[in-house]
Formats: structure tokens, sequence, C-alpha cells
């Protein structure tokens, strides 16, 4: 708890122009290698390839030191967290839940088709 309340009390001490700044790397280290990706057309499939990687590494870590960045971390690590609380249901749970609801569908299915088949009929009756 003590280090969540540090992710946020530092994101909210941070100058908002550190936050401009690293915003700004971030789009133009995007930009540039969009641009360098349509000017080097013919440049190697594997090294392009670690490029991309290395400027999505890098971009993902600059947005990550911002103060949207620092509070989805901590978003994050709460879900995480809360995730582990789920109770989730064993395989045998699982298929029993799930027969029951097949069997209701069906139940439900043949009742409207009965129901259905009766006023038809009924209909029928009255109009011939």
């Amino acid at each position: 708890m003590l280090k969540a309340l540090s992710v946020a009390g530092l994101a909210s001490s941070r100058p908002k122009w550190l936050d401009f700044f690293l915003w700004t790397v971030s789009l133009v280290l995007l930009v540039g290698m969009f641009v360098f990706n349509y000017q080097m057309g013919d440049f190697s499939v594997y090294l392009n390839v670690l490029l991309w990687f290395f400027v999505i590494s890098a971009v993902l870590v600059l947005v990550g030191l911002t103060r949207k960045g620092l509070l989805f971390v901590k978003f994050s690590k709460e879900t995480r967290a809360e995730l582990k609380k789920v109770h989730w249901p064993g395989r045998h749970e699982t298929l029993q839940t799930t027969m029951i609801v097949v069997v209701v569908v069906v139940i439900l299915g043949l009742s409207l088709w009965a129901f259905d088949s009766f006023f038809m009929w009924v209909i029928n009756r009255l109009t011939s």
C-alpha cells in the first residue's frame, strides 16, 4: 500500500513540462520510425523488426514515466491484486453449470415452440 501511495505521490509532484517533454519525445520517436520505415523500404526485414522493437520499447518506457503512465502502472498493479482474490471455478463446477444452462435453454426452446404451435393451430382454426 505504501508503494502505491508513493507512485501516486510521485505522479502528482512531477512538473508538467516533464510530461510534455516525455510525450513529445515519444511522438517524435514514433513518427521518426514511420518516416525511416517509409524511406528505407529495402532495409533488412530482421533489422527493421529489431529497430521497431527497440523504438516501441523506448516509447513504452518514456510513456510509463509520465503522470498518466505512472497512474496506469498503479491501476494495473491494483487490478492484478484484485484478480488474485477472485474465486475461479474448477472444471467440475464449470461443466455442471454449463449443463444446467444447456438443459434450461432446451426446455425453454421446446416450451416456446409448443406455445407457438398451439397459437398457430388456434389461429388456423379461427381463420379457416
